[in-house]
């Protein structure tokens, strides 16, 4: 990931933040949100997005989706918290 100091992120009624490098942050996509520079710069900003349906479970044999022992008991936040979707990420809320 690359990044510089001057571009943030920002959901709809809630402050700007920084993005740094070495750290997964999870959103709620369907709430407004945008990332902007503060200030006219060459400098680039890369960052790795993955969107999920962890709920499902691709089967790459018959190129079908089915619901997973998840679906509908377990928030995907909370899967995602709990280590379900990726192991090893440690979280600050």
């Amino acid at each position: 990931m690359v990044t510089a100091d001057h571009y943030f992120f920002q959901m709809q009624d809630n402050d700007p933040v920084h993005l740094d490098i070495g750290y997964a942050y999870s959103w709620d996509t369907n709430i407004a949100h945008r990332v902007y520079n503060t200030i006219k710069s060459n400098d680039r900003r890369i960052h790795l997005v993955i969107g999920m349906s962890p709920w499902l479970d691709y089967d790459p044999t018959d190129f079908s989706w089915s619901t997973n022992e998840f679906y509908g008991i377990k928030h995907p936040f909370d899967m995602l918290v709990d280590g379900d979707v990726f192991s090893g990420l440690n979280y600050v809320v």
